[in-house]
């Protein structure tokens, strides 16, 4: 199962919870002890030195920076797409 650290005052967290609800995704969402107080340890600190919200732990894949999480699930569960998806032979756009 997917584990999403965040706090409730991190947008950067609520986009990811976001992601993660809209492509129906199972995850369990924590908030670290200690956070803001010096004092984070254990999973989330192994998995982000800079003991900050959002990290996303999925089996051995450990990332720490909203935008790299979003991308990770974007190429990890494709559907639902959350992206446009890449057409060639588009008209470009004005």
């Amino acid at each position: 199962m997917i584990t999403l650290y965040e706090h409730p005052l991190s947008p950067y967290a609520q986009k990811v919870k976001i992601a993660l609800r809209e492509k129906r995704l199972d995850f369990e969402a924590k908030m670290p002890g200690g956070i803001g107080a010096g004092g984070a340890s254990g999973e989330f600190a192994d998995a982000n030195p800079r003991a900050e919200v959002p990290v996303l732990i999925d089996g051995d894949v450990r990332i720490f920076d909203s935008t790299i999480i979003l991308e990770y699930i974007e190429d990890s569960f494709p559907e639902p797409a959350l992206l446009p998806g890449h057409r060639p032979n588009a008209p470009a756009r004005a």
